[in-house]
């Protein structure tokens, strides 16, 4: 394990937020945070990477943490509780849903050999897994950290007793 590569990543997630929360200063910021969320995902996938290529379980669970959580916090730093907790279902259910549709798919494909089946069921559920996490990725950075729309006009008109009043937004 080589302690340059995990600071590296670590920083690359640390620098994700704090983007989030830099943004999150400026009110009339018209554009998503889509690239954050992009950025928490790539440092996740580094940490995961390098916890596998070392041998360390450890670092592999902080990457798979990183990935079900990061999109989370990036939009509560946003103000976003709603879209935090869509962004937390699809990181966590998704992967889950394809992994079992994957596995239960392959299982079913010719073979001949005494673990044919187990190991297909395998191989097609980490595939699975890897195309749930690549669609919930997507969806949260390009779907749920779009900005708000800007509200319609509206006009309003109230009457009580002698009094007239009007209200307009534009």
């Amino acid at each position: 394990m080589d302690v340059g590569r995990v600071a590296a990543m670590g920083c690359a997630v640390f620098l994700a937020a704090w983007g989030a929360r830099a943004q999150s200063a400026r009110e009339a910021a018209p554009a998503g945070y889509g690239w954050q969320t992009g950025a928490s995902d790539l440092g996740a996938l580094m940490i995961l990477g390098g916890g596998a290529a070392a041998g360390s379980p450890g670092l592999a669970y902080a990457g798979l943490g990183t990935f079900v959580l990061g999109g989370p916090v990036i939009h509560l730093f946003h103000g976003h509780p709603g879209r935090a907790a869509a962004s937390f279902g699809l990181r966590t259910l998704l992967p889950l849903a394809a992994g079992y549709l994957g596995g239960t798919i392959a299982q079913g494909a010719a073979c001949t050999g005494e673990d044919c089946h187990v190991l297909n069921a395998l191989g097609g559920a980490s595939l699975g897994v890897l195309a749930g996490a690549v669609a919930a990725s997507l969806v949260d950075g390009l779907m749920l950290t779009a900005p708000d729309p800007e509200p319609p006009p509206r006009l309003a008109f109230g009457f009580s007793g002698k009094a007239v009043a009007f209200s307009a937004r534009f």
